[in-house]
């Protein structure tokens, strides 16, 4: 059961680092993320509190959404769309399970939001503050996606088992209800019956869109719906085992969680509890057929059947844990949590769709202090239930490469220039890919951790979305305050030291002396 959260929105600028010699000496580096200032680039709910418990003015108060987490923006960065809700075991005051949709305006230039809409399954914002236009199914929102033209936008709820197709205007973002496909439609319900999309998950579209693509995790399958020109709608579907719904059958596809489709659409890729599975797709009809799986952490085949080993390669929260560069070369799937968390990179072949792992990072193992830096720190009580869990993590044996901080088990995002943005509790990083796939961490951002430069994200990124010229949106369970963090990095010249700063590109300005 998930527990009723409010959203925040932090966005985050991304500029190029500041160059740095071998001698230099970093200061505490954000990678070349820096948060937005201003209190219209940020959102928070009413009531909203700051650390000492006054009322939080840093950022404007945004119709909030329970429990966000799918989002996605606009080609042009204009618009901002969250999604949020519950399952049907909510104590919440929706007995019957909730979910919303907030559309949100975005300044290109500042970074400024603004409420356009919001629309949900009871027509209330979740907490009784504005009402919203309909939605026929909408429990529980797992994924959204915007078709490659930008006229519509399609949703898939876990709770409803349905997907919800929108028109989407392009001048003033607002989207309204076109059609719905469900697994199992209620008595009088208006979707059409579309078996095997029971516990979907993820949803995307083909490059020519004709076809939606959902994965359902629950019936190890995905569903392809097309529109034919009479109207109708044409559904086929594959699975691990084919008995979902008469499916044909591929053994890989194991518990998908996430799906993407080729640039030149002739492949479609799902993260599954095998690992990073690939179909080949039928250009002319839009058919699947299977393919080949990798598993990140070994590079090797993956193995077969629904009782076959997992690579646990989905993590510990609902946020994709992988993310695909804007080219679909470069693949980043992430792996564990805190110190034992895994970043593997992915090479994509053009010629046959197939991945190869190219190289990982890891954070470097805690080491115990020694005797004398015991004597220094205050006894650890044995009854304390933390203290177990203060081993020394596993060393991850090579060719990994290793950093001090890897935030993991929050969302993830590929940004328009090719790099990437992980992110965990009260952390994010920027990470890039070099030309032979080592990954490494540029910087990173964090509330408590003085190697960082400092940030005022709170909680855990459940959703991420990439806008044009390097930004990226993180929508967060708690308050998303947003302030300037540029990037500095400093070097001794004799007896002085020469600093170099870079600032964010939109959204505020610095200086320094």
């Amino acid at each position: 059961m998930k527990l009723r959260m409010l959203v925040g929105v932090l966005v985050l600028a991304f500029t190029p680092a500041a160059a740095a010699g071998a001698a230099d000496a970093p200061l505490p580096s954000a990678g070349g993320l820096a948060e937005l200032t201003g209190q219209q680039s940020c959102g928070v709910p009413a009531g909203t509190v700051d650390a000492a418990g006054a009322p939080q003015v840093a950022c404007q108060t945004l119709a909030p959404l329970v429990a966000p987490g799918p989002t996605v923006a606009s080609a042009d960065g204009r618009f901002v769309y969250v999604a949020g809700g519950t399952d049907a075991a909510t104590i919440f005051g929706h007995g019957a399970g909730y979910g919303g949709l907030l559309v949100l305006s975005r300044d290109p230039a500042t970074g400024a939001l603004g409420r356009v809409q919001c629309l949900s399954n009871d027509t209330s914002d979740g907490a009784g503050v504005v009402a919203c236009d309909p939605i026929t199914a909408a429990v529980d929102p797992a994924a959204l996606a915007i078709s490659p033209d930008g006229t519509a936008l399609a949703m898939v709820a876990s709770g409803s088992g349905s997907l919800t197709l929108f028109r989407r205007d392009a001048q003033s973002g607002t989207l309204s209800e076109v059609g719905c496909a469900q697994e199992t439609v209620p008595y009088n319900g208006r979707c059409k019956s579309a078996p095997s999309l029971e516990g979907v998950t993820a949803v995307a579209f083909s490059p020519d869109g004709k076809d939606i693509y959902a994965a359902s995790t629950f019936r190890s399958a995905i569903v392809q719906l097309r529109a034919d020109e009479d109207g109708s709608l044409t559904r086929r579907c594959i699975s691990a085992d084919s008995t979902s719904g008469s499916c044909a059958r591929a053994p890989q596809l194991t518990g998908p969680v996430s799906l993407h489709v080729s640039p030149d659409g002739r492949f479609v890729y799902a993260l599954t509890l095998r690992g990073v599975t690939w179909l080949a797709r039928d250009a002319d009809t839009g058919v699947l057929s299977p393919g080949g799986c990798v598993v990140p952490a070994t590079g090797e085949a993956c193995g077969s059947g629904r009782t076959g080993a997992t690579d646990g390669v989905t993590g510990y929260f609902s946020a994709p844990q992988v993310a695909v560069s804007p080219g679909a070369e470069t693949w980043l799937v992430g792996t564990g949590y805190a110190g034992e968390a895994t970043l593997t990179v992915l090479r994509r072949s053009a010629q046959d769709g197939s991945l190869q792992r190219a190289g990982c990072l890891t954070q470097t193992p805690y080491e115990e202090p020694t005797d004398e830096e015991l004597l220094d720190e205050e006894p650890l009580d044995e009854g304390d239930p933390d203290t177990a869990s203060r081993s020394v993590a596993p060393r991850q044996a090579a060719p990994c490469a290793q950093t001090p901080v890897l935030p993991a088990g929050g969302a993830m995002v590929a940004l328009a220039d090719g790099r990437f943005v992980v992110t965990g509790y009260g952390a994010a990083a920027a990470i890039t890919v070099g030309a032979d796939g080592t990954p490494r961490a540029d910087g990173c951002l964090a509330v408590d951790d003085n190697r960082c430069a400092a940030t005022t994200l709170s909680g855990t990124a459940t959703g991420a979305a990439a806008l044009p010229g390097g930004g990226a949106v993180l929508v967060s369970f708690g308050v998303s305050q947003l302030t300037s963090a540029p990037t500095a990095t400093a070097r001794a010249v004799g007896t002085r030291v020469r600093l170099a700063l870079t600032c964010p590109a939109t959204g505020g300005s610095c200086s320094a002396t």
